[in-house]
């Protein structure tokens, strides 16, 4: 259900507004990105993020070329949101999460 929202919002570029944080550890799976993952696997995800927070709030963890990315969840969002008001409704990037469950 979290993730249908989350693509909708980001779908209508709308910053989403969340009921409740995404917990510790969530893993956020990018498809749709245009990534050479996408490219050389021929696989439909390209891209994996986490997340975690901390007193300052919810931070997205990614890697990219030459480093490890820290990003406020909320501007994750709203980066994610500008690049598919640039694409068409087919080639939008889609997000979906994974969260944590205890062993």
């Amino acid at each position: 259900m979290h993730s249908l929202f989350l693509w909708t919002a980001l779908a209508l570029g709308a910053l989403p507004i969340e009921s409740r944080p995404l917990e510790d550890g969530t893993l956020l799976f990018l498809e749709n990105c245009h990534s050479v993952v996408e490219y050389s696997t021929d696989g439909k995800i390209g891209h994996v993020a986490l997340v975690f927070g901390d007193e300052e709030g919810s931070f997205v963890y990614e890697a990219t070329p030459g480093e490890v990315r820290r990003v406020p969840l909320e501007d994750y969002y709203a980066e994610l949101a500008r690049i598919n008001r640039r694409r068409d409704a087919d080639d939008q990037v889609r997000v979906w999460s994974l969260r944590p469950s205890p062993a």
